[in-house]
């Protein structure tokens, strides 16, 4: 009898062990490629039996999936505080100055918000959860930029800055820039920054499977802030 009751705990706490399923996380283009990779991966190698399906979609949709539940929760840049969802703060990422090589600016060790008043910058579009906090920072340092053009990736906006459409501004995790193309980034100063967060459903729980995942990203945030810094993509 001793031996039948060891046998089944030792089933129970395997069991409990394992995770057996699919766990769906929606997360932007620039997310996707920057921070979950390191998630899968490090998801893969604590629960062999969970399958992590990634949404990559634009920050819009991924607040819908959220809300409607078509995934389990949402790894975005922080959404307007008028949308109706729980959040927990992951890591914080600065804006940074994206120009041509050969710009007066490209030449400082850094440069000013206040630099920027007056030129042309090339941004993404108002599909990224980061336009609405440029746009903010932008007025809030008193800058009147003509935008000339908004596009619906990161790696367009660089392509069109080394065209001389003009200059950007860009989260660091957009990095890195595309090589060969005769582009410098710089900081900002005084620096700014946006914050990612998970984000689900208010008043719900998540089932045990999205917890685990949750919780490890959490576990992992020096790991996925790491990824914001220069050190992580060369500048």
């Amino acid at each position: 009898m001793l031996e039948a009751l060891q046998e089944a705990l030792s089933e129970a706490r395997m069991e409990g062990a394992q995770a057996h399923g699919v766990v769906r996380v929606a997360s932007s283009p620039t997310l996707s490629a920057s921070l979950m990779p390191l998630l899968i991966a490090r998801c893969r190698q604590r629960y062999p039996q969970l399958r992590l399906v990634l949404h990559d979609q634009v920050q819009r949709l991924n607040v819908d999936a959220v809300t409607s539940g078509e995934v389990d929760f949402g790894l975005v840049v922080e959404p307007d505080a008028a949308v109706p969802l729980e959040s927990e703060p992951l890591l914080e990422d600065d804006f940074w100055l994206v120009c041509r090589s050969d710009h007066d600016l490209a030449a400082h060790e850094a440069a000013h918000w206040a630099q920027l008043d007056g030129l042309s910058l090339v941004l993404l579009d108002h599909s990224s959860g980061s336009r609405r906090l440029i746009d903010e920072l932008l007025l809030k340092h008193g800058l009147a930029c003509e935008v000339t053009q908004q596009l619906g990736h990161s790696q367009s906006v660089f392509r069109m800055v080394a065209a001389g459409l003009g200059l950007s501004v860009t989260p660091g995790l957009a990095m890195p820039l595309p090589a060969g193309g005769g582009l410098s980034v710089l900081p900002l100063l005084p620096v700014e920054r946006r914050r990612i967060v998970l984000i689900k459903r208010p008043n719900r729980s998540l089932s045990p499977l999205a917890r685990k995942v949750w919780q490890l990203a959490l576990e992992m945030r020096a790991e996925l802030a790491a990824a914001a810094r220069p050190a992580a993509w060369g500048g």
